[in-house]
């Protein structure tokens, strides 16, 4: 380019969101470009792959519309403006001496972007091609009435943003209704079940709105005298449009409540604070419905255990076991589950059992059996004593029971290979919480190899039960396979 040349100056305009949003975009980049004695160019190829199916619907109101694609304009001469580096279109002064094209990124929501005569041409471009398409019988209405109030209530695409609480649209509309007792409801909504049940169930009559073409709904809503609008920039709009009809116009103080966008709404308008439902999980709402949730799915694989008659038949029935096999027994508890593979297989039991009383019984209960031994210790990830809550078949460190017994724990490694034990056909793990870490410790060792079949009770009253028995299960995955499973009563694994 020769230096003496007039650069050419082009504003080009980053098209992207719903109606609102674009008008915004236009509005301003139009203001831009009047300002600086430039063209104005729009690439609208956002709208290729919109998440919410949103159209380029405004820019092509202008009949001088150019279109362009940004990433054509790289390099030399380019310059990106975004909506953070400038607060007031008045603060746009200058331009680079070389900049050809002024690449427009942002969404511009304040009234301190627009050119108040842009706006109204643009207004006038956006009336022109609605007026000619909406249905004749609402214009009417709308037009015929002096006090015509323009609802919008927008929530399907909204909860993240924050949604307009109902009490807010319903104090609104009731304030208006007491100054304009001919007051005239037209209510606008991307969910109108709601919205009709909502102003219905205030014994509010209305008319609904909804031509099926979003730039002729808004040209209505422009038409409407007073507003109580959402923290939308498509209703921010069309009371803006309509302002100067001379009506009241109410607004969200709050706009955006997942981050500080401030409030586009200039401070003539009625806010309403406190209008807006913030974005928010209550941790004590999750913490109860994941209680919930977990219980019905407790409760639902327990009543299939009882029907199905689980005690009776899938913890006692076991092909694979004789009178040599190997069966371990962690949680023993009074014996009955040792008494009934004993008697059914003659197989060698290992019975753990470290409360006390428990464990007498076990040795009195067996003591004329020589392939039932008894231990009053438990199998546990490492050498340790602790103390359990007493509490019949619910014994256990979590427990409640009143009486307290000191407990021992052996590290399961180094039991089985003090007692030369190098395979399991039957472990049977019933330990009142404890299995947790005695898993852990099995698949950390790789002695869970070691064990041909596992049947498990996990308890969901640990901390954190449910994440470390998806833990466990990935890591019993590399060795055993389930081959049945009640939530959180009994499951059982059969080595691959």
């Amino acid at each position: 380019m020769n230096p003496s040349e007039p650069v050419t100056l082009s504003v080009v305009n980053h098209a992207k969101g719903g109606i609102g949003n674009q008008l915004f975009q236009h509005v301003f980049a139009k203001s831009v470009a009047k300002k600086l004695g430039a063209n104005l160019k729009t690439d609208t190829t956002f709208y290729g792959a919109d998440p919410y199916g949103f159209h380029a619907q405004i820019w092509n109101l202008d009949p001088g519309a150019e279109a362009v694609q940004i990433s054509s304009l790289s390099g030399s001469g380019a310059y990106l403006l975004k909506d953070s580096q400038i607060r007031a279109l008045q603060e746009l002064q200058t331009v680079p001496p070389d900049c050809q094209n002024l690449i427009l990124s942002g969404y511009w929501q304040s009234e301190a972007y627009i050119d108040r005569a842009v706006a109204e041409e643009t207004y006038q471009q956006l009336s022109a091609k609605a007026a000619a398409a909406v249905p004749a019988d609402i214009l009417k209405q709308i037009q015929a009435s002096p006090n015509a109030v323009a609802v919008h209530l927008r929530r399907r695409d909204y909860a993240h943003m924050g949604i307009c609480k109902p009490s807010y649209y319903v104090a609104a509309i009731e304030h208006i209704r007491k100054n304009f007792p001919d007051a005239e409801i037209f209510l606008f909504s991307d969910e109108p079940n709601y919205a009709r049940h909502l102003l219905s169930s205030h014994g509010m009559t209305f008319t609904l709105v909804a031509t099926g073409s979003d730039l002729q709904d808004l040209y209505l809503m422009s038409l409407c005298k007073h507003f109580v609008i959402a923290n939308s920039s498509y209703s921010w709009w069309a009371a803006y449009f309509g302002e100067s009809r001379g009506g009241l116009i109410f607004c969200p103080k709050e706009w955006v409540t997942i981050d500080a966008t401030p409030s586009p709404c200039p401070p003539r308008w009625i806010q309403v604070a406190d209008a807006v439902q913030p974005f928010a999980v209550a941790p004590d709402e999750v913490q109860r419905h994941g209680a919930a949730l977990q219980k019905q799915r407790f409760d639902a694989a327990i009543r299939h255990w009882f029907a199905g008659q689980g005690d009776k038949t899938l913890r006692v029935n076991f092909d694979h076991l004789k009178p040599e096999s190997v069966v371990f027994d962690l949680g023993g508890y009074k014996g009955d589950w040792t008494a009934e593979i004993s008697s059914r297989y003659d197989a060698k039991v290992f019975v753990f059992e470290p409360i006390k009383s428990f464990h007498d019984q076990i040795c009195t209960r067996f003591a004329g059996n020589p392939k039932v031994k008894a231990f009053q210790f438990g199998l546990g990830a490492r050498d340790e004593s602790m103390d359990l809550h007493l509490s019949a078949d619910g014994t256990g460190v979590f427990g409640k029971g009143a009486a307290v017994e000191k407990v021992h724990l052996r590290e399961v490694q180094s039991f089985l290979k003090q007692e030369g034990v190098e395979h399991i056909d039957l472990m049977k793990i019933n330990i009142e919480g404890g299995e947790y870490d005695l898993l852990t410790r099995l698949i950390e060792s790789g002695d869970i190899g070691k064990i041909d079949k596992l049947q498990i009770q996990f308890h969901d009253f640990v901390p954190n039960a449910i994440e470390s028995r998806a833990k466990i299960i990935e890591g019993l995955k590399k060795t055993h396979r389930q081959s049945w499973e009640y939530y959180f009563v009994w499951e059982e694994w059969v080595r691959l």
